[in-house]
């Protein structure tokens, strides 16, 4: 009766230990090729109104949960071109090995956004944000119309979502 509970308990154990191995060795192991620059690309243009294009890096890391990290994205809609040093999402695994993304949080680190206020409602009432966070880090922000704009330089806040509405803005 010992040895069999001795054997449970080190399969147990030995089972818990690869599960822990490979987990912490799967981002070594997921390359982005152009075909997933591509899906991710893709996929944030369906999410946004922007049409959207990575010249940078794409990375798949492990900061206490799993992240993509994208570097140098190019955000164009109509009159606006923004560019963001670094797009950081939240998702899991499971899920780039899937091919698609899913989210409960965006990091914006770096670079300039901009947002024309005639399309306003379309970042306001976004359907695929329901229940997520946009958080920026050091973004210059800049809302224009045909007769005004205005700026926020080095933008440090969140954007919190809740039923498709912005709900809070806190900066």
């Amino acid at each position: 009766m010992l040895k069999k509970n001795a054997k449970k308990l080190l399969i147990s154990i030995l089972l818990i230990i690869l599960s822990s191995v490979s987990y912490l060795c799967l981002p070594f192991l997921i390359k982005f090729n152009q075909d997933k620059k591509t899906l991710i690309e893709n996929l944030i243009s369906e999410m946004t109104s922007y049409q959207v294009k990575i010249n940078g890096d794409v990375k798949y890391k492990l900061n206490p949960v799993p992240v993509i990290e994208i570097n140098e994205a190019y955000l164009t809609n109509e009159n606006e071109n923004s560019i963001i040093n670094k797009i950081v999402i939240n998702t899991s695994v499971f899920d780039i090995l899937q091919n698609k993304i899913s989210f409960k949080k965006i990091s914006l680190n770096g670079g300039e956004f901009i947002v024309n206020l005639n399309n306003y409602n379309q970042l306001l009432l976004n359907k695929v944000f329901k229940e997520k966070k946009i958080i920026f880090e050091q973004v210059n922000i800049k809302f224009f119309d045909e007769k005004k704009s205005f700026n926020f330089n080095r933008f440090v806040g969140k954007i919190s979502y809740k039923s498709n509405k912005i709900n809070k803005i806190k900066g």
